[in-house]
């Protein structure tokens, strides 16, 4: 049965008046706040606590309604904060009517004189900054649990609050902390959450227990939740830091100021372009966590946490995790994974698999957003039950599979096919992406949709829309053309053309593969669907790297640089790539647009700027002409280990075996060091 939360004097009562109090403190606090750092850091802890709480009871006053085990939980950490209130209250007292002096001309006072005047202490700031914690502790808890529009609303107001932080040293400090933000990626899961599906798990009594911190870990085997997301296709990316380094980002956003000790790492790393090493990182989270109740993360696809070695580095994150964070409460999503080391062995296991129920709302729904489909159900009164019924059985408490099912159905142009696909579901998934993969080669887009797939399949990293559409468009271009703006695809007709196999983050405008399971097929039948997939990327590479609007050579400012960048969104990728596409394939065609680029000094430099300039740099004035001048196409050629074509440079009148350049390097040089 569902119930409504307690009212005044319960958890209604207390969330009011936690506003009031937060509302309240800032008044007398924050007129100080423009004289000393510490009394900033505390009213803006105020103003977040205010914001969560104004969240939670617009979440959980009437006539909202929930599950009695979701009752029970949310109101324990709700009155968790009562004696947090209290101290507040008692604060509040004793600050009103104090005023801040008024120093007018004597602002130029020293420190020690205004201290004179200064009613608060430090150790009561401090003191108010870690109730406000603990209660946000709790708060943020009681929203988990919730499950407030995802977490993503709550990383919305966090995100708020940072920017409200105002100066782009801010931004500065949080981007160096880690450039991943993995609450854009919970936002755009949230974004994809059917409305009334999964509430089982919210009220799994194991969940509950790791919830109220009665259970340290928790494995969950099958879906996704929150926070940080393993990937195997950015595995370029993902080592220790990377991952410490997003949590420790995040803990900071969760503070809305700046720690002193992370400021004084980032002063002390800053005018190098270096970033933390793991053992500063892992201090940073000691730090940031010791104050803590308790601290909650989870990670989604720890079986799929390993390095660009592909070696599995998961058992020592959640090492040094454990190692770093006396309080941790760990959630982790995973397939089943061998331990050999007995790490997960304290581990509590929830199977994670959807209900017919959830299946079926997730069908109802999918349905309606199917304009021809759903015209077929209104005309047919028993098909919209011989769907649910078809779909459901045959997906097995799968959602990628009913989705597949309905993209199928969807296809259909009349009555009779759609009843006939019914009647013959795919039984596995690899039968739902063969037909899927049929439905694409029958259709008019299918170069478009085959091009769009082998990008996707075999580019080295994840690649954004904008750079898959310039990187399907080159190949249209004509010898003489000279901008590719014109003939871009439009992003609806290449999600349709791919009819259900990718999916685009809306969050980070990642393309991908609507499923892990779709990769390791297209990988699987590759040789099929895509037998020269690395030939045909690594010419579209040379043909975008040869575009006349690069004649000019390296951009001379970072203004300028960035510019090119923007409006050239494959360059990057083909500057750092192309090497790897083509270093095992033949043929003139391939060979004499190679050659033509490499011996064009002003493309091969544009090139050679973005190849040799890492975003890190960024952090310092004139970081664009960090890079090797007189690097010529036969340096460029050797630092990928291109055999074949160098053989061919040499050749030609042009190439200097021996040159250097502006490092003093020489071709082999280059080749050595990579190994070529």
């Amino acid at each position: 049965m569902a119930e409504a939360l307690g009212v005044a004097g319960s958890a209604v009562g207390i969330v009011s008046l936690g506003i009031q109090l937060t509302q309240g403190l800032p008044k007398h606090y924050g007129s100080w706040k423009d004289q000393d750092n510490d009394i900033s850091d505390m009213c803006a802890s105020l103003d977040s606590l205010q914001r969560t709480l104004t969240i939670l009871l617009e979440t959980i006053q009437p006539p909202a309604r929930f599950g009695m085990s979701i009752k029970d939980s949310v109101e324990k950490n709700v009155h968790h904060i009562n004696g947090a209130l209290e101290k507040l209250e008692d604060e509040l007292r004793k600050v009103q009517g104090t005023e801040p002096p008024k120093l007018g001309a004597r602002s130029a006072m020293r420190r020690h004189v205004r201290r004179a005047l200064y009613p608060f202490r430090e150790e009561t700031l401090s003191k108010i900054q870690r109730v406000v914690s603990e209660a946000r502790s709790n708060l943020e808890l009681a929203l988990q649990v919730l499950q407030v529009g995802g977490i993503s609303d709550i990383r919305h107001e966090v995100s708020l609050l940072v920017r409200w932080q105002g100066d782009e040293e801010t931004q500065s400090i949080l981007s160096w902390l880690s450039s991943v933000n993995f609450w854009l990626k919970q936002a755009d899961m949230s974004s994809q959450k059917q409305t009334g599906t999964g509430q089982w798990l919210l009220e799994h009594p194991d969940f509950l227990e790791w919830a109220k911190g009665n259970k340290e870990t928790v494995w969950c085997l099958g879906s996704r939740l929150t926070f940080i997301y393993c990937n195997r296709e950015e595995n370029l990316l993902q080592k220790i830091e990377y991952f410490i380094g997003a949590i420790v980002r995040q803990l900071v956003e969760r503070r809305q100021a700046i720690p002193k000790d992370v400021r004084t790492l980032y002063e002390k790393h800053h005018g190098m372009g270096t970033t933390p090493a793991c053992a500063e990182y892992l201090e940073l989270l000691q730090s940031l966590t010791k104050e803590c109740s308790e601290v909650y993360v989870v990670i989604d696809a720890l079986d799929e946490c390993i390095d660009k070695n592909g070696q599995i580095i998961w058992n020592d994150l959640l090492t040094k995790l454990e190692d770093s964070v006396s309080n941790l409460r760990l959630l982790y999503t995973s397939k089943h994974i061998d331990d050999l080391a007995g790490i997960l062995a304290g581990s509590t296991r929830i199977e994670v698999r959807a209900s017919e129920a959830d299946i079926g709302a997730y069908v109802q729904a999918q349905i309606k957003s199917k304009h021809l489909l759903f015209e077929f159900c209104q005309r047919d009164s028993n098909l919209r039950d011989d769907i649910l019924q078809g779909v459901v059985t045959k997906a097995e408490g799968m959602f990628l599979a009913a989705r597949l099912h309905v993209e199928s159905l969807a296809s259909k142009t009349n009555l009779r096919a759609v009843k006939k696909a019914l009647r013959e579901l795919p039984a596995t998934l690899d039968d739902n992406y063969n037909e899927a993969m049929k439905r694409i080669k029958q259709q008019p887009n299918k170069i478009l949709a085959m091009r769009t797939l082998s990008w996707i399949v075999y580019a080295v990293r994840p690649l954004q829309l904008e750079e898959v559409l310039h990187a399907i468009a080159v190949d249209d271009l004509e010898p003489d053309g000279k901008s590719i703006s014109e003939i871009l695809t439009p992003r609806s007709v290449v999600v349709n053309a791919c009819a259900g196999m990718i999916k685009i983050d809306e969050e980070t405008n990642i393309i991908g593969l609507v499923h892990k399971t779709a990769q390791e097929y297209l990988e699987r039948s590759g040789a099929e669907h895509f037998p020269d997939a690395q030939r045909d990327i690594g010419i579209a590479c040379l043909k975008y790297l040869s575009l006349d609007v690069f004649t000019k050579g390296y951009c001379s400012t970072d203004e300028l640089f960035e510019c090119r960048l923007r409006e050239n969104t494959l360059l990057d990728y083909a500057a750092r790539n192309v090497g790897n596409h083509i270093r095992e394939e033949t043929g003139h065609s391939l060979h004499d647009l190679a050659l033509k680029f490499l011996l064009d000094k002003r493309k091969v430099s544009c090139a050679s700027q973005v190849l040799f300039i890492v975003p890190k740099g960024r952090w310092t004035s004139e970081y664009s002409q960090d890079f090797p001048k007189d690097f010529h196409g036969v340096h460029y050629a050797s630092y990928f280990g291109l055999m074949d074509i160098i053989k061919l440079l040499f050749e030609s009148p042009e190439v200097d075996v021996d040159s250097k350049d502006t490092y003093d390097r020489t071709p082999l040089s280059w080749a050595a060091e990579r190994g070529a």
